[in-house]
């Protein structure tokens, strides 16, 4: 009997260490996304380990508290949706996998899905980024390239150019984006547009808080023939 109790004594105590140790899971992402996938959070964070593109008939959802970590200079490209909602409590963060480097950029390009409205302006359904966290990036943190999504009640902070040189925070070439209730500051542009740069876009720009940014040329907002 005696030793029943300690054999059910030592398996409660191995069931106590085991229980008791947090296992942490990462997912490394990279490449093609040809079809719609979501980024849960159940298996954040995810690694960008290499330059992901998301295909032009294909959508990328991002769940709310995921947790999306760049390798140095990687980038994720949007030629197709992009469905990025967190929530006011619980938002969804772009930063550097690797300290004191920079990750690239997130870019929509021109077959990406734009923002869609109705009448009163309200977003229906398209490319967007909502209460998400834009950290660390070194060639702009969002870049518009002939494409129109939402950009709205974001914190894009601490981002800088290294190639463009144009709109450390969000940059839009030939654009139109929506940019909505963001927090943009601390980021840097070598020549242009610090938080914001405009280069031949119309993007409509509203009830910003727009701060301790800088450029040579327009601190917080540079636009060049829109």
């Amino acid at each position: 009997m005696r030793g029943k109790n300690y054999l059910l004594l030592f398996l409660y105590i191995i069931f106590f260490i085991v229980s008791s140790i947090e296992i942490s899971y990462s997912t490394d992402v990279s490449g093609n996304i040809i079809k719609h996938t979501t980024w849960t959070r159940v298996n954040s964070p995810y690694i960008v380990i290499d330059d992901v593109f998301i295909d032009a008939v294909a959508v990328l959802t991002i769940e709310p508290g995921v947790v999306v970590k760049l390798e140095p200079d990687k980038s994720i490209v949007v030629r197709g949706g992009f469905n990025v909602r967190g929530t006011e409590t619980d938002s969804i963060y772009f930063i550097r996998n690797v300290e004191d480097e920079r990750w690239g950029t997130i870019k929509f390009i021109e077959s990406s899905f734009p923002a869609v409205y109705d009448e009163e302006g309200n977003y229906i359904f398209g490319s967007i980024i909502e209460y998400a966290l834009i950290e660390g990036a070194g060639n702009s943190g969002i870049i518009c390239e002939n494409a129109s999504p939402l950009i709205c009640r974001n914190t894009v902070s601490d981002n800088s150019t290294q190639v463009l040189e144009n709109g450390g925070g969000i940059y839009s070439r030939f654009g139109s984006p929506k940019i909505y209730k963001n927090t943009i500051s601390n980021n840097y542009a070598s020549t242009d547009g610090g938080g914001i740069a405009c280069f031949f876009s119309s993007p409509l720009i509203l009830e910003n808080i727009i701060s301790n940014n800088n450029a040579d040329n327009g601190g917080g907002i540079d636009c060049f023939k829109s």
